[in-house]
């Protein structure tokens, strides 16, 4: 396995704070090679990537929704990037980052050895917020021109979105609202995506629990109809337990705590991977 860190932006094209790092991304590329049906035959197989964007508020990148979830997704063939976002920046930077990622990962498709058209968003709480974003505003023309590239380029081809801030309105959260927009009302109204929704948001698959207290489940059920109005497929599991920030519900990401550890929720992580393999086999 390749395990690389990528930084996303040379330092003139990025306006660092002095207490900050440039944004980066740890991929993690599986063997670029595996036996034919003849054990003697070699082949290369290109995979589909999966790119992590751990939640934090926007104020910092929690760890356990990162490497654990890589980890999970790489056991079951699928390259993954970790991506460190910018925190405690104003849209649209955290934006321009994981559309860069998409960018450089389709670039170098064929080193990293990824199937471009099978590249999946992957997000938890803010981070949720932000691949949800990219999922439905990746063709903005300002990405496009900033990038110099064609929207096309930028478009994830799913998304998956664990608990995920989905809107600015009144099931928003405050602390995402306040470093993205803080009283800017023409960010807010732009970043609340159950508004944004055309016929190409990339298809979705949506997880949340109802008992949830820092992430209303409403944020998953207008964004969901908001799919359903312009008919865009998707996938909801909403779960009758659990709290807020689960990432993979098992013992590795409890930190002790009882109530981020169920068996029952932890099935999201198959219920997301047989959502992408439909997807892509329709």
């Amino acid at each position: 396995m390749l395990g690389q860190k990528i930084v996303l932006w040379n330092e003139d094209a990025y306006e660092k704070k002095t207490d900050t790092e440039v944004p980066y991304m740890d991929l993690y590329i599986l063997p670029k090679r595996e036996y034919d049906q003849e054990p003697s035959v070699l082949h290369h197989k290109k995979r589909p990537m999966i790119i992590i964007c751990p939640g934090g508020s926007y104020e910092f990148i929690c760890e356990r929704e990162a490497d654990p979830i890589a980890l999970k997704y790489l056991s079951r063939g699928f390259n993954v990037a970790v991506l460190h976002y910018s925190v405690n920046y104003p849209h649209p930077q955290p934006l321009l980052d994981v559309a860069k990622a998409i960018l450089m990962i389709r670039q170098n498709a064929e080193e990293y050895y990824v199937d471009s058209d099978k590249i999946i968003v992957c997000g938890f709480s803010a981070g949720g917020h932000l691949a949800c974003t990219i999922g439905t505003l990746w063709n903005e023309p300002y990405l496009a021109e900033r990038l110099g590239v064609k929207s096309d380029m930028l478009k994830p081809n799913v998304q998956i979105l664990g608990y995920a801030v989905t809107t600015t309105g009144e099931y928003g959260d405050d602390g995402c609202n306040n470093v993205l927009a803080a009283d800017n009302e023409k960010v807010l109204r732009e970043l609340s995506l159950e508004n944004r929704v055309t016929k190409d948001t990339a298809p979705a698959y949506i997880w949340h629990t109802t008992k949830d207290n820092a992430v209303p489940v409403m944020n998953a059920i207008v964004y969901a109809e908001a799919l359903s109005v312009k008919g865009v497929n998707y996938e909801m599991h909403i779960f009758p337990r659990g709290c807020h920030g689960l990432s993979i519900s098992e013992e590795e990401t409890s930190c002790g705590a009882n109530d981020l550890c169920d068996d029952y929720i932890a099935r999201w992580i198959d219920e997301s991977i047989n959502f992408i393999n439909t997807t892509f086999s329709r």
